[in-house]
């Protein structure tokens, strides 16, 4: 079995299969390699190398697995980048890992079926690119599998290095005392939200189309996404965060209404972040409204994009009136605002590296 791993080569034959080429491993057991044409493949101490491009790997008595992927060029720190992979049957595994210019995993996300395209199965993924990821020349890798066979796509994807607000937060002793004291129940309501942010459940889909802001008319934006918060009490350091969210200032008692189509996943009253609730609006994906002064919905629910689901207000470790706005990508807060107006899911995009389905290519590959 041979999946997602340089192959050691012993004979090496080429085989056009126009637009596509296939090439054959002679080892112990044969094993199938077959590429898009523009592939980028190197062989270094006997071991083929798979540098860029789309590659199939398959015993030669099966048929490969193809695929075609489609990603936007460039993205900024603080996104999701959406990767859209079709493939000829669905697999039983699919991810995409990203890693930066100095060779370390920034983040990587799993995959989920989202559809179908002309007949065949859709998958899709998206992958958040956290704020403190190092930006640059970054290099993008999606797997996937069916058994014995494998896929593998590799591309270049440049990351911009955007920028974030510092800001310095004074808090009085209660408030102080409300973040760092010793707190049992406080812990506890972390690990229970972090746990709910981490379940990846792939039927829920609900929402596909872009987000709507989650208040009405004009916003004032108290605090950014990413903001750079340093904390602290009577001029002394009192901590350090990233702000995961947007705030918006609204006064207290403004409706708040779900930014898409979902489930409540958390209705619930918490130490820090007040009356609080939680949408899933598909596969690790979920929006999050904090210290509000009533809530409207409870664990379960069903909701529509737009539907109240509390007031706002100034619970939990809040210094005025606001809504704080905050939207998970598989455990990573991304920018809420990427996805108001952008769909989720977009069939349009131009997929990249097809490895071709040729008739040939549908036959039976054995005794070649």
């Amino acid at each position: 079995m041979i999946r997602r791993r340089f192959l050691p080569l012993c004979l090496l034959t080429l085989s056009a299969f126009l637009p596509a080429e296939t090439l054959r491993i002679e080892r112990p057991i044969l094993t199938f390699c077959q590429t898009a044409v523009d592939v980028d493949v190197s062989l270094v101490d006997g071991m083929l190398r798979p540098g860029g491009g789309l590659f199939s790997f398959y015993p030669p008595d099966m048929l490969p697995l193809l695929a075609a992927v489609a990603f936007p060029q460039t993205a900024d720190r603080g996104t999701v980048l959406r990767v859209q992979v079709l493939l000829s049957e669905d697999p039983e595994t699919l991810s995409v890992e990203l890693t930066d210019p100095d060779g370390r995993k920034a983040c990587q996300a799993r995959g989920f079926r989202a559809g179908d395209s002309g007949g065949s199965p859709l998958w899709l993924v998206l992958l958040p690119l956290p704020s403190d990821m190092k930006g640059g020349d970054c290099k993008l890798s999606v797997n996937a599998a069916v058994g014995p066979r494998s896929m593998l796509f590799r591309a270049r994807l440049p990351i911009g290095s955007r920028g974030f607000v510092a800001e310095t937060i004074d808090l009085t002793d209660s408030l102080t005392n409300l973040r760092s004291a010793p707190d049992p129940k406080r812990d506890e309501q972390a690990v229970e939200l972090w746990n709910l942010l981490q379940v990846f459940n792939p039927g829920a889909l609900f929402e596909t189309d872009g987000f709507s802001p989650p208040v009405d008319g004009l916003q004032r934006r108290s605090a950014f996404y990413g903001d750079r918060r340093e904390y602290r009490n009577a001029g002394k350091p009192a901590g350090t965060t990233l702000h995961g969210g947007v705030d918006i200032a609204v006064p207290e008692g403004t409706t708040v209404r779900s930014c898409g189509k979902g489930r409540v996943a958390m209705s619930s009253d918490r130490i820090l972040t007040g009356n609080t609730v939680v949408v899933e609006h598909l596969p690790g994906l979920y929006s999050l409204y904090y210290h509000m002064s009533k809530l409207l919905v409870k664990q379960g629910d069903l909701v529509e994009k737009g539907q109240p689901v509390g007031l706002s207000g100034m619970t939990g470790l809040a210094t005025g009136p606001h809504l704080h706005w905050e939207v998970q990508a598989q455990g990573v807060p991304v920018d809420p605002d990427f996805f108001i107006g952008e769909p989720l899911l977009d069939k349009g995009e131009t997929l990249h590296g097809i490895i071709d389905t040729e008739p040939s290519l549908k036959e039976p590959l054995e005794g070649r």
